[in-house]
């Protein structure tokens, strides 16, 4: 609720198969991960946001928006 990042997953989209510089503009890829959550996070509803940085500077990559990520969905941890 207070915007804290309290965990993430950090990997190559599709596991750099074929690599993004390989990507034609326009073009869009299906990818899964799996998010293991802290099983000592607590109770309640987290945000989950992704976004794409360069590689070489670390730099976060902005979206046509904008802003340098998009939520996708609201997931709720239970007791």
């Amino acid at each position: 609720a207070n915007g804290n990042r309290v965990d993430g997953v950090d990997t190559l989209p599709r596991g750099g198969n074929p690599p993004m510089t390989h990507w034609a503009i326009g073009e869009s890829k299906q990818d899964a991960m799996i998010l293991l959550i802290d099983p000592a996070i607590a109770p309640g509803k987290y945000s989950l946001h992704i976004g794409l940085y360069d590689l070489d500077s670390l730099q976060r990559l902005m979206l046509a928006g904008g802003q340098d990520h998009i939520a996708l969905e609201t997931i709720e941890v239970i007791e």
